[in-house]
């Protein structure tokens, strides 16, 4: 019944934020990591750094499932980008919490690290209520780790099992292959090798890390050649 009244809310919530961007503003960039207690959160923090280096304005934002910790993985944890997760305690709850993170962080530019079913819904809102331009990234492929063959399309699911899976299982097998499926529908994809480029499309971003934040030390590496 309130349908009309929040697609109308939404609507002129999206102009306003529209109307206050300046032509020549650095674009606000988002990362979005759909799993931010485990080193997946890696990969978002390799796409933050570099928009940190592109616009100077980047948050990483995301959610964490109680089945891998409650907290930021712990290499990421203390960076001087800022980061805003929330557990996934209760299942049910996840849209309303993924659209209560979205309302709160506004985007031009939302990268999605990794195709799976959290990112989806995080894409979506983005386009929903800041009209956010949404790239896709893929670092693996992450049908591998669901023991999945292949993704499929929500048409395809819905003829084979008449409804979406339970929110219950957004890390699972079922979300995955969706999500994979959908990596494409938004508005690009980049991928971190070329063999995932050869499957997917997209432009190839490497895993790197910024090479003046190495700091080679001969002495712990003598430390480790003796402790082998």
């Amino acid at each position: 019944e309130l349908g009309e009244t929040i697609v109308g809310n939404i609507a002129r919530t999206k102009q306003r934020h529209l109307n206050t961007r300046i032509a020549d503003q650095p674009l606000k960039a988002i990362v979005c990591g759909w799993e931010l207690a485990h080193n997946a959160a890696g990969r978002a923090h390799t796409l933050a750094e570099i928009y940190r280096e592109l616009t100077g304005d980047v948050q990483i934002i995301g959610s964490i499932f109680p089945r891998w910790g409650s907290d930021i993985w712990e290499p990421i944890r203390n960076i001087s980008i800022p980061i805003d997760a929330f557990v996934v305690e209760q299942p049910n709850r996840f849209i309303e919490q993924a659209m209560t993170l979205v309302a709160a962080h506004p985007a031009d530019v939302v990268h999605l690290s990794k195709p799976r079913a959290p990112n989806i819904f995080f894409g979506i809102f983005y386009k929903m209520l800041w009209g956010a331009k949404v790239i896709f990234d893929i670092d693996e492929e992450e049908l591998v780790f669901v023991k999945a063959d292949t993704p499929i399309t929500i048409p395809e699911y819905l003829k084979d099992y008449s409804e979406l899976p339970p929110l219950d299982q957004l890390a699972d097998s079922h979300w995955t292959r969706i999500a994979v499926g959908l990596a494409g529908e938004f508005d690009a994809v980049t991928v971190s090798n070329a063999v995932l480029q050869s499957r997917y499309g997209g432009t190839v971003i490497g895993h790197a890390r910024d090479p003046r934040v190495l700091k080679p030390s001969p002495e712990l590496r003598q430390r480790g050649r003796v402790a082998l």
